[in-house]
């Protein structure tokens, strides 16, 4: 959808880039915290990675990444066109099916990619034979939830969210430790690297923010 709408710009073999996700998402409505939590968070592969995808290396404030963007165009907003190359993140939003790195912790499948569920292998309906959207997934997890109108509100969004938990597909690299995992790239190969929870203060430092406020002292720690 963000593709077609012009909100994100894939190159040949389907990478955005981080300042594309960020940008895209601004202009589908998202607000600058949303839009920046999300583009660092997962937009993570330098140039090394961007086509194998094994090894993650995200561009938080404060990183080498981040201070050779600083030093090369001042403080946020920034465009493709300024970003070094070696400072630059990518992700290909093509190939992130079954990518435990990029994978929701737990969802309920109905989209696609009900890869790894608790006791996958006496599961009876196999992810509707791969073909998606399925509509066995939609019967299991959306429909019991909805209510007796078939309307969403928050309780019955709540719902689908506690079968998803209980039931659903668990792609993602923590979903079923704390600590941390040893994750898998898909169809077999070298692990993937772990990593730990992200920074949570630095991922929720929105510069542009803080470029746009002045703190006023009160009067009596400025003087007269």
């Amino acid at each position: 959808m963000m593709v077609d709408d012009g909100s994100l710009h894939p190159d040949e073999h389907g990478s955005i880039t981080l300042e594309d996700m960020h940008d895209g998402m601004i202009k589908t409505g998202a607000d600058e915290y949303t839009a920046s939590f999300f583009a660092v968070g997962v937009i993570v592969y330098d140039k090394d990675n961007k086509e194998t995808q094994l090894h993650r290396d995200r561009c938080y404030p404060g990183t080498p990444c981040f201070m050779a963007k600083l030093a090369a165009n001042g403080l946020p907003p920034w465009t493709n066109a300024t970003i070094p190359e070696e400072s630059e993140r990518y992700l290909n939003i093509y190939e992130m099916n079954g990518v435990e790195t990029v994978e929701h912790g737990f969802s309920t499948g109905v989209r696609g990619g009900f890869n790894n569920p608790p006791d996958f292998d006496n599961y009876e309906k196999q992810t509707c034979n791969g073909i998606f959207p399925c509509e066995e997934q939609f019967a299991e997890f959306i429909e019991p939830c909805a209510d007796s109108q078939g309307r969403f509100f928050r309780e019955q969004i709540l719902c689908v969210v506690c079968r998803a938990q209980a039931m659903g597909d668990r792609g993602g690299e923590w979903s079923f430790v704390s600590g941390g995992a040893s994750a898998q790239k898909k169809g077999g190969g070298p692990a993937l690297t772990p990593h730990p929870p992200p920074p949570t203060p630095l991922l929720l430092l929105s510069l542009r923010s803080l470029r746009s406020r002045r703190t006023r002292l009160p009067r009596t720690a400025r003087g007269r």
